[in-house]
């Protein structure tokens, strides 16, 4: 258990680094922004909701780093006996990462541009749906 703890702050922490990283490289670069986006990243409900994601990342980190100290003592550890660290860094660290991404949601951060961003997700699906749509549209000619 201590082992999938471990792999999972690992995890967080690679992945905040490769957020970091890519956020610098942005802030440098600025010409490599697609400038039909520039009004929507300036805007203050967008960096609202960088902050919730970010805030929504450490407090999850934070209660994955608690749970392995916690954990790596055992069960008769003390710090897994130990009720007050736990009130203060399980459930609250949930409860605000919960409420900063319900409250910061990307669907309203991003103020419907998500779909003139033209991502292309499911394409396996997407080739078959428009296979069924085709074969749909012709006429039956037996």
């Amino acid at each position: 258990m201590v082992a999938g703890l471990a792999f999972q702050v690992f995890s967080l922490l690679l992945f905040a680094t490769c957020c970091g990283e890519f956020a610098w490289r942005l802030r440098k670069n600025k010409a490599a922004r697609n400038p039909n986006f520039t009004s929507l990243v300036e805007s203050r409900l967008f960096k609202s909701f960088l902050f919730g994601l970010g805030l929504a990342g450490l407090t999850i980190f934070i209660r994955s780093v608690f749970r392995v100290a916690e954990l790596s003592g055992g069960f008769n550890g003390k710090l897994f006996n130990e009720e007050i660290p736990f009130m203060i860094l399980e459930g609250p660290m949930i409860i605000i990462a919960c409420t900063a991404m319900s409250a910061l949601h990307p669907g309203i951060a991003f103020q419907g541009s998500w779909h003139e961003a033209d991502f292309i997700f499911w394409t396996k699906f997407t080739f078959r749906n428009q296979k069924l749509l085709a074969m749909h549209e012709k006429p039956n000619t037996l």
